[in-house]
């Protein structure tokens, strides 16, 4: 357990873990982050980033919105063979 006084002794990427880390103990279906690698170092952004089961996420959505840096839309539709040239 970390009291407000501890948390505020942390990294930055130790905030992140465990902010991260007490998200995913409530066993959410999905975990939308922004920014989730900022303030983590390569190695823990690499675990982060690498644990994604992306083919999973397609099965719980009907549409994908996938936007490029600056944010600026790409594709907006539904899933199938219509997103597959993304």
């Amino acid at each position: 357990m970390i009291t407000n006084d501890q948390f505020g002794s942390l990294t930055q990427g130790e905030c992140k873990r465990v902010t991260i880390g007490g998200e995913l103990l409530s066993n959410p279906i999905t975990l939308f982050l922004d920014e989730p690698t900022t303030g983590l170092d390569s190695w823990a952004a690499t675990i982060l980033m690498g644990c994604q089961p992306f083919n999973v996420l397609f099965d719980l959505f009907d549409k994908l919105l996938s936007l490029k840096s600056g944010g600026d839309m790409v594709y907006f539709g539904g899933l199938g063979v219509e997103s597959c040239e993304i």
